[in-house]
């Protein structure tokens, strides 16, 4: 860190939402920060650049301001759960009278309790036709919540913005990253350890070099952060592509015919009002499965849904008509094909003209350079959507390293603290390498999960298996897979994953070795633990059984 100035500088690669969550967890430890956007700021302008003078006006206005007007093309609907609203209570908005950055955003934020899987049917006249049926997420009533993705960038920029050590600089072409500038030019020209290079600032057409101390990466898949890194360090990194792409679309709300009050009961029909409401229940992820592509929808604030197609480009590449369109969604989507409007989802569709966007994994190994650079969120480990887990895994990184700037005595307003920022890196790529690896994979996984295995019955029997003994065995000796990454954050998702191998191959024995009296058998301890007659002798396995 620069001995020359009373405080050290940090520039934070990235606006969106891990960078604004970063940003704002630097300041707070007494560093001066910079976030560099090559996008525009995304406030809707009367805000952009205004001080607000109203904490309470600003949350009430949010989401109607941050509620998408139309589809959106490249942004699914987020679903925060425990992971990413730790991170986010561990900072306070400024701007809202004491409370944290998660309780604001669970003011915004529609929560989700359950699956509703849609099956088609048998298709044959006279058969069955479409059905639903809803999948519980948790035992103990958890819920995850959907948000406007642009709704949380805007909270988290405004949360910056109010921040006084924290500076906002959009429409930034980043060129070139120089970690060891202070080498390269020398003590005295050097205003720090690391220089950034711009092409354009703040949309301006002139070339800018701006300095700092720690440079902070969280500037997506394309990270011109990881990329310098790697020419500096061995880098590892892997970038896998699916087959399969999406397409957004968006559900519009449903008209709800409702009698105009200041009418008199004798009045003809036509003199009652429409308000709207929600096609669909808005308490649960709606999932179409079809094998090998699926139909999502989450619901948004404003009583629409937003709606993804995932499915491979064999299939995305022949819907390029508007007859191709909805006998696709009439075979197999018959009961949503309504909900959209079929004027209104062939343009959404037809507007991709056969394309979708590309969905892609990485992996890469270290995350850090010496004390000058670290990245995280999707510039470290973008993952598939599918287990919704991406921005909550990025603000966890948030997280975490917050956490290791703590136990390593690292301040920005104590620059003599510098020699502890390369320890705490190096820590962060020690402890979050196996945890980053191991959701990578369980999103992959989970795409097999929401696409068939919600109708497979092997698996719905297992879900039920999970819950009977989440339910009636002591706390902790029984987790399901979903339940320790969604809702138990102090459990690492390497850790959960061990531990379902480990239940996976304890319940392979038992239905080998007669399963069913060696089940019941353990019910039936569980319901003695329950009134108390084993805690004294078990306590202590149940200690040590919890670290599986």
């Amino acid at each position: 860190m620069a001995s020359s100035s009373s405080r050290s500088r940090a520039a934070v690669v990235g606006a969106g939402p891990v960078g604004c969550l970063a940003a704002l967890s630097l300041a707070n430890r007494g560093f001066d920060v910079d976030v560099y956007e090559r996008r525009s700021d995304p406030r809707p302008p009367p805000q952009a650049h205004a001080s607000s003078s109203s904490s309470s006006n600003n949350d009430t206005q949010l989401a109607e301001k941050s509620a998408p007007t139309k589809p959106i093309d490249r942004s699914i609907n987020l679903a925060i759960s425990a992971r990413g609203l730790k991170a986010l209570s561990a900072v306070q908005h400024s701007d809202s009278q004491g409370e944290n950055l998660a309780e604001v955003l669970l003011r915004h934020a529609v929560p989700m309790r359950a699956r509703m899987i849609h099956t088609k049917g048998d298709g044959k006249a006279g058969g069955a036709g479409p059905s639903s049926n809803s999948q519980a997420y948790s035992t103990a009533g958890e819920h995850i919540n959907s948000v406007s993705r642009s709704l949380l960038n805007t909270l988290l920029v405004e949360a910056a913005a109010a921040h006084p050590k924290v500076s906002l600089h959009f429409d930034c072409k980043l060129r070139a990253i120089d970690l060891e500038a202070k080498e390269h030019v020398g003590e005295k020209e050097a205003q720090g350890q690391c220089s950034l290079s711009f092409d354009s600032f703040e949309g301006k057409e002139e070339k800018s070099t701006r300095w700092a101390d720690l440079v902070v990466g969280c500037d997506g898949i394309n990270s011109i952060v990881r990329n310098t890194l790697a020419r500096l360090v061995p880098l590892n990194f892997h970038q896998e592509y699916i087959d399969s792409e999406y397409i957004e679309l968006r559900i519009p709300p449903a008209q709800a015919p409702t009698q105009d009050p200041s009418s008199s009961a004798s009045s003809s029909s036509s003199s009652s009002r429409t308000d709207i409401e929600y096609a669909l229940d808005p308490h649960h992820l709606h999932i179409w499965p079809r094998q090998t592509f699926m139909l999502i929808a989450l619901a948004n604030l404003d009583h629409s849904f937003t709606s993804t197609l995932f499915a491979p480009n064999s299939i995305l590449s022949t819907l390029t008509t508007r007859e191709a369109v909805l006998r696709f969604f009439r075979q197999e989507f018959p009961d949503a094909l309504p909900l959209f409007g079929e004027e209104e989802l062939v343009e959404m569709v037809l507007r991709r003209g056969g394309k979708g966007a590309r969905l892609s994994s990485i992996k890469c190994d270290p995350y850090h350079y010496g004390g000058r650079a670290v990245i995280l969120g999707d510039a470290a480990h973008a993952m598939l959507p599918f287990y919704g887990q991406g921005l909550n895994c990025g603000f966890e990184d948030v997280g975490v390293f917050a956490e290791l700037l703590d136990q390593h005595g690292v301040r920005g307003d104590h620059p003599s603290s510098s020699v502890g920022l390369a320890s705490a890196l190096s820590q962060y790529t020690r402890d979050r390498h196996a945890d980053l690896v191991a959701i990578v994979d369980l999103a992959a996984d989970n795409y097999r999960v929401m696409s068939s295995s919600v109708v497979d019955p092997l698996y719905l029997l297992r879900k039920q298996l999970d819950s009977l003994l989440m339910t009636w065995l002591p706390k902790g000796w029984w987790s399901s897979l979903y339940s320790m990454v969604t809702f138990s954050p102090d459990v690492g998702y390497a850790r959960a994953m061990q531990r379902e191998e480990w239940q996976q191959r304890l319940l392979q024995r038992v239905i080998v070795g007669g399963g069913a009296a060696v089940v019941g058998a353990t019910v039936g301890l569980g319901w003695v633990w329950r009134r108390g007659g084993l805690e004294r002798f078990t306590t202590p396995f149940v200690r040590r059984g919890s670290a599986l």
